[in-house]
C-alpha cells in the first residue's frame, strides 16, 4: 500500500497546483461567463474539468488507501463513498480528454448537442454501472477484510477508457494538419505518458500509477497548450498574429464555416504622429479593450500593430453584418485618450470562410490586401469587395508567372507625323494574356505590379523586348519606340546603367528609345531628377505623358527638357462638344509648339478630330484613327504598308 500512497501524493500535489494556478493567475479564461456557446466544446473549460476530475479521483483514492489500513464496519460507508467518487470522476476523464483533443484541432466547432449525447452514451452506461456497484459488486466491492477488490465488469471501464482514447486519437489524426507540428508532438508525447500509466495499473492493480501519469500529462498541457499568455500582444493584451494564424489554420483545415472581421482604423497613423508614443499606445489598447467587451477575448487578435481581427462563429450573415455595424458605430464616437478625444474612422472587411477564402494561405493574402485599403470615412467591405481582393490576388499570381516565364507580351501603337505623313514612332504597351483567364487590362495589373514590387521586373522585361524588337526590325526606320517608366523604376539603383547595358546588348542606340513619364510623376521631379539627367546624358530622350489630365504647370514644359508632350485624350474628346475645351486644346498645342517641343495628341479616333488638331498645330498623332495597339507582326505589316512610297 505504501507504493500506492507514494504515487497518489504527487498526483494530488500536481493537480492541486494546476487547479490553483488556473483559478487564480489564469482565472479570466476559465470563467463560465467568458465562455460563449457550449462549454463542453471550450478547450480551457475542458482542461479545467480534467484537472478537477483528476484531483477528486486521486484524493479519494489516497484517502481510501489510508482508511483501508484501519478499516472497520464503521468505515465501510465512507470507503464506498470514496470509491464511488474515484470511479465516477476518474472514469469520465477519457471522455473529457477526447473532447479536449477535438477542441484543440477544431473538431468540435459546429457540432450539435446531439453529437455530445451520442458521444457520451458509453460513459453514461459506465457511470450507471458504477453507481449501482455497491449493490451489484460489478465494478468494485469490499472483501471480508474490508479491502478493495475489482468487480467482474471492471474490464468494461478499461474498454470504455480505451474507446475514448482511441476516439480522441482518431480525431487527432483526422485533423492533425489543423495544428502545428509542435502541438502535434506535445499531444503525442503526453498521450503516451497517460496510456502507459493506464496499462501499468491495469496489469497490476497494486501499482496505483494511473492518476500520477495523467497528472503529469495535464501538467504538460498546462505548461504548453494552456499557456495562452505566450500568444498575447504586450501592447493590446489580445492575441497576436501568430495566434490568429494557428486558430485560422485549425478552423479552415478542419472544414468549418466562420467569419473574420478585419478592422482597419484609417486615420490612426495620423494620431500616431500627433500623440506621444505613450498616448498613441493607449489609444490602440483602448480599441482592443472595447473589442474584448463585445466579444470573447479569445476571438480578438492584433494584426499589423494598428489593425485588429475578430473571429465570429455566427452562421447568419445578417447577424455578422449587424456585429460589423456595431463596431462601426463605436468608431463614430470619440476615443478618450489622456486629455484628447480622438475621432477615428474604420474600414471593416467582412471575410467569410470558406466562401471568400478556401485555405489559410488565401486568407492571409486577402488580409494583407485589406490592410492596405485606405478610406476617408468608415465603411464595411463585404462579398463584392472581397471578390475584388481575390481578383487582385489572381492577377498578382498570373503576372508573377508571366514575368518568370517571360510571356508578358509587348504590343505597339503607331505614332503618325503630320510633317512627314508617315508612321515615325510607336508606343510600346505591356499586355498580360493568360491561357485560362484571357486578356487582363493593364489598368488592373500595372497598379498591382507597382504595389507588390514586381514593377521593376516587369519594366525590365518590357524594355528588353523593345530593344530586341528594334534590333530585329531595322527596315521599319522608326525614329524611336516610346517605353513607359513607372515612378518605382526610377527609385531603383543603377537604372541608367541597366537600361544602357540592355541597349548595348542588342546593338541599338539609346536615342532609339524615348522614355515616357506621366505628368503626376513630374510632380516629384526632385526625387528622380538625378536619374533622369543620367539617362539623358547617355542618349535617352523623354516624353511627358497625360499632360492636361492633372494640374498642368507650364513652367514644367520650360524646365523639363522633354522631346515630346503628349496631350491627354480627355481634352480632345471634350473638345468634340465643348467650345471651352477646344480653346484649351488650341492654347495648349500652340504654347507647346512655340517652345519648340513636339505635340503628340493621344486618343484621335475620327477624321474630324485629326483635322482639328492639325489646324491647331499638332505635329504628331496617336490613336485608333490610325491603329489600336497590336502585336508585333500586325504592327510591322501596318507600318510597312502605310509608309510605302
Amino acid at each position: 500500500m505504501a507504493l500506492s500512497v507514494n504515487f497518489e501524493l504527487p498526483a494530488i500535489f500536481i493537480s492541486l497546483l494546476g487547479l490553483i494556478y488556473c483559478l487564480t493567475i489564469r482565472r479570466s479564461i476559465y470563467r463560465l461567463k467568458n465562455i460563449k456557446g457550449n462549454p463542453l466544446y471550450n478547450q480551457h473549460f475542458l482542461y479545467l474539468g480534467m484537472l478537477i476530475c483528476i484531483l477528486i479521483s486521486c484524493s479519494s483514492s489516497f484517502l481510501n488507501a489510508y482508511i483501508e489500513l484501519n478499516a472497520t464496519a464503521a468505515t465501510v460507508p465512507l470507503q464506498m463513498f470514496l470509491h464511488l467518487l474515484y470511479f465516477i470522476f476518474h472514469t469520465v476523464i477519457p471522455t473529457i480528454y477526447t473532447l479536449y483533443i477535438m477542441s484543440l484541432n477544431g473538431s468540435t466547432i459546429g457540432q450539435s448537442n446531439r453529437f455530445i449525447l451520442r458521444l457520451c452514451i458509453p460513459i453514461i452506461l459506465c457511470e450507471i454501472l458504477i453507481l449501482i456497484s455497491p449493490f451489484t459488486k460489478s465494478i468494485f466491492y469490499l472483501d471480508e477484510a474490508l479491502h478493495y477488490r475489482r468487480g467482474p465488469l471492471m474490464i468494461l471501464l478499461y474498454l470504455c477508457a480505451a474507446f475514448y482514447v482511441a476516439l480522441g486519437t482518431r480525431f487527432f489524426f483526422l485533423n492533425k494538419h489543423a495544428v502545428t507540428e509542435t502541438t502535434s508532438r506535445i499531444i503525442s508525447a503526453l498521450v503516451i505518458i497517460s496510456i502507459s500509466g493506464i496499462l501499468i495499473q491495469m496489469i497490476n492493480s497494486s501499482v496505483v500509477v494511473e492518476t500520477f501519469a495523467e497528472a503529469l500529462s495535464f501538467l504538460g498541457f498546462l505548461l504548453t497548450l494552456e499557456d495562452t499568455d505566450r500568444n498575447l500582444d504586450p501592447l493590446t493584451n489580445v492575441y497576436h498574429r501568430i495566434a490568429f494564424d494557428e486558430e485560422s489554420r485549425k478552423r479552415i483545415r478542419s472544414g468549418h464555416s466562420y467569419s473574420v472581421l478585419h478592422i482597419h482604423p484609417n486615420n490612426l497613423s495620423t494620431y500616431a504622429r500627433i500623440l506621444s508614443v505613450r498616448s498613441s499606445d493607449k489609444l490602440i489598447a483602448s480599441i482592443a479593450a472595447w473589442l474584448t467587451q463585445v466579444t470573447r477575448k479569445e476571438n480578438v487578435f492584433s494584426y499589423h500593430t494598428q489593425d485588429f481581427l475578430v473571429i465570429s462563429d455566427e452562421q447568419d450573415e445578417a447577424n455578422v453584418e449587424a456585429f460589423a455595424h456595431q463596431i462601426l458605430d463605436r468608431f463614430q464616437q470619440p476615443w478618450h485618450v489622456d486629455d484628447l478625444y480622438a475621432t477615428l474612422n474604420a474600414t471593416i472587411s467582412l471575410i467569410r470562410i470558406p466562401d471568400d477564402a478556401g485555405n489559410d494561405q488565401e486568407l492571409e493574402q486577402i488580409l494583407d490586401i485589406a490592410s492596405t485599403k485606405q478610406a476617408h470615412e468608415s465603411m464595411i467591405l463585404t462579398a463584392d469587395d472581397i471578390a475584388q481582393f481575390k481578383r487582385e490576388l489572381l492577377i498578382e499570381k498570373l503576372l508573377g508567372k508571366a514575368i518568370e516565364k517571360k510571356t508578358v507580351e509587348v504590343w505597339y501603337q503607331p505614332i503618325w507625323s503630320s510633317e512627314e505623313n508617315k508612321i515615325i514612332a510607336a508606343e510600346a504597351l505591356a499586355r498580360l494574356i493568360d491561357p485560362e483567364y484571357g486578356f487582363i487590362p493593364p489598368d488592373e495589373f500595372i497598379p498591382i505590379a507597382e504595389k507588390n514590387g514586381m514593377i521593376n521586373a516587369l519594366g525590365a522585361l518590357v524594355f528588353e523586348k523593345v530593344c530586341q524588337f528594334i534590333a530585329s526590325n531595322p527596315q521599319l526606320e522608326l525614329h524611336y519606340i516610346e517605353v513607359n517608366l513607372s515612378m518605382y523604376q526610377f527609385l531603383q539603383e543603377h537604372l541608367d546603367q541597366d537600361l544602357l547595358a540592355m541597349t548595348q546588348k542588342y546593338g541599338i542606340s539609346p536615342s532609339q528609345i524615348n522614355l515616357e513619364i506621366t505628368e503626376s510623376m513630374a510632380n516629384i521631379a526632385p526625387l528622380i531628377e538625378n536619374t533622369v539627367q543620367s539617362l539623358r546624358s547617355v542618349g535617352f530622350t523623354f516624353s511627358l505623358d497625360d499632360y492636361g489630365s492633372a494640374y498642368s504647370n507650364v513652367q514644367r514644359l520650360i524646365t523639363g527638357d522633354f522631346t515630346n508632350i503628349k496631350i491627354d485624350k480627355s481634352i480632345l474628346w471634350d473638345s468634340d462638344t465643348s467650345e471651352k475645351a477646344q480653346r484649351m486644346l488650341k492654347y495648349l498645342t500652340q504654347t507647346i509648339r512655340s517652345l519648340g517641343l513636339n505635340v503628340i495628341q493621344e486618343g484621335v479616333e475620327t477624321e474630324e478630330q485629326l483635322e482639328r488638331i492639325k489646324e491647331y498645330g499638332c505635329n504628331m498623332v496617336q490613336g485608333y484613327y490610325f491603329s489600336k495597339p497590336v502585336k508585333e507582326v500586325p504592327f510591322i505589316d501596318y507600318v510597312i504598308s502605310y509608309n510605302k512610297p
